[in-house]
C-alpha cells in the first residue's frame, strides 16, 4: 500500500506540473494572442496609411499632368505670340519703308511741281476776253 500510496503521491505531484505546466501555456497563448490581435490591428492601419498614399500619389499624378498640359499650351501659346511679333515687326519695317520711298515720292513731285510754276511764271496771261478770242479762233 505505501508503495501504491508513493506511486500516488508522484502521479499528484507530476498532474500539479502538468496543471501548471497548462497554466503556463495557456497563458502564453492567452499573451500570443493578444500580441497577434495587436500586430493585426497595426497591419490593418498601416494598409490604409498604404492606401490613403496610393490615392494622393494618383491625385498629385493627375495634377501633374494638368500642369503639364497647361505648361505645353503656354509654351505654345508663347511660341505663336513671338511668331506674330515677328509678323507685326516685319509688317512695321515694311510700313517704314514705304512712307520713306512714299516721301521721297512726294518730295520729287513738290520738285516738279515747283520746276513747272517757275516754267509757268515766264508766261503772262492774257485778259479773260483776249483767251476767249484765242479759243475761239482755234476752234
Amino acid at each position: 500500500i505505501e508503495e501504491l500510496i508513493g506511486e500516488a503521491e508522484v502521479a499528484r505531484r507530476s498532474t500539479e506540473e502538468v496543471n501548471v505546466a497548462m497554466g503556463e501555456t495557456a497563458s502564453r497563448a492567452e499573451s500570443t494572442r493578444m500580441q497577434l490581435r495587436e500586430a493585426v490591428e497595426e497591419i490593418v492601419k498601416v494598409n490604409d496609411a498604404i492606401q490613403n498614399i496610393a490615392s494622393v500619389t494618383q491625385q498629385q499624378a493627375a495634377s501633374t499632368e494638368e500642369m503639364s498640359a497647361a505648361l505645353d499650351s503656354i509654351t505654345k501659346n508663347v511660341a505663336d505670340l513671338a511668331g506674330n511679333i515677328e509678323v507685326i515687326s516685319k509688317a512695321a519695317g515694311d510700313n517704314s519703308k514705304a512712307a520713306e520711298h512714299l516721301a521721297q515720292e512726294a518730295q520729287g513731285v513738290s520738285e516738279d511741281a515747283e520746276y513747272i510754276r517757275k516754267l509757268l511764271s515766264a508766261f503772262k496771261l492774257k485778259k479773260s476776253e483776249e483767251v476767249k478770242e484765242i479759243k475761239a479762233v482755234s476752234s
